[in-house]
């Protein structure tokens, strides 16, 4: 085990700094090759905050699962092996209580990662508003609208707070829906436990055993991944935002090229036309001035 760790330590340490790397090069070099005939209306502070929000978001996703979503995986599918070596009942508890839990974060997860791409959405768009802001800043005090400005800035910040409160609030739901799940499996687990025992199906032994294993593994390995996985749904929802951030771009891109070709089109049209006006002119012209020699 000590091995597989420094194992997992050693690719993590060589992986994640590359990785971020190439995500910085990869946000550049699209910048600059898809932004040709765009790039007076680029929308720097969004960029900037994509640039230091996409990196460390996808890492620390890439971290929490390799570290600890992964490996606790693993290790709940032999916790759950070895309580069907002392009962039967004790096992499909177990294997139930896993698979509700299993369930009660698939389906808060999408709920939750939706708030919290919400909340990204309006953090990028805080950071482009300041970066309007600091690049008017003459504008701003020769109007004299300096407190105007912080004002607004302050509403826009309020905000912000209420999107991210929500979004720890749907985190907070999904966690104590855990809990409850927890407390409820766990409270089977004594009475069941208790009545294979007067059963005289498990010794004094056994008992001890599955206590030690249902408390200071099972319980808290479930505590542990509850704790990762809202850090990891934070981090997933803060990439889908930047994800809408690139599609509504390419959207952009594509708008702006199917404006120049339909601009290209009218031009060539109405060239057409006026050459087609200026022919049926000339030919007028010449049969007047025949009718006038004539």
């Amino acid at each position: 085990v000590m091995l597989l760790t420094l194992l997992k330590r050693y690719l993590e340490n060589t992986i994640i700094p590359k990785f971020s790397i190439f995500t910085r090069k990869w946000i550049f070099e699209y910048i600059i090759n898809e932004n040709i005939d765009n790039h007076e209306h680029l929308p720097i502070g969004k960029i900037m905050s994509i640039l230091s929000e996409l990196p460390s978001s996808a890492r620390y996703a890439m971290i929490v699962f390799l570290r600890n979503l992964f490996p606790y995986f693993v290790g709940f599918m032999f916790l759950t092996s070895y309580f069907f070596t002392f009962d039967k009942k004790i096992g499909i508890l177990q294997l139930i209580t896993l698979v509700l839990w299993i369930s009660i974060f698939l389906m808060r997860s999408k709920k939750c990662m939706k708030v919290f791409e919400e909340a990204q959405d309006n953090v990028i768009d805080l950071y482009e508003n300041i970066q309007d802001k600091f690049s008017n800043l003459n504008s701003i005090y020769s109007s004299q609208t300096e407190n105007k400005e912080i004002k607004n800035h302050n509403k826009d910040e309020n905000v912000n707070e209420k999107k991210y409160f929500n979004s720890l609030s749907c985190v907070f739901k999904t966690e104590l829906y855990s809990n409850v799940l927890i407390l409820i499996s766990f409270i089977a687990f004594n009475i069941l436990v208790m009545k294979l025992y007067k059963e005289q199906k498990l010794n004094v032994k056994a008992v001890s055993s599955l206590y030690i294993i249902e408390i200071y593994y099972w319980i808290i390995i479930l505590r542990r991944v509850e704790s990762n996985i809202s850090e990891f749904i934070h981090s997933v929802g803060n990439i889908n935002s930047i994800e809408n951030f690139f599609s509504e771009m390419n959207k952009n891109i594509e708008k702006n090229k199917d404006n120049e070709k339909n601009e290209k089109n009218q031009k060539r049209n109405y060239d057409a036309n006026f050459n087609e006006n200026m022919k049926k002119e000339k030919t007028n012209v010449l049969k007047f001035d025949s009718e006038i020699s004539h």
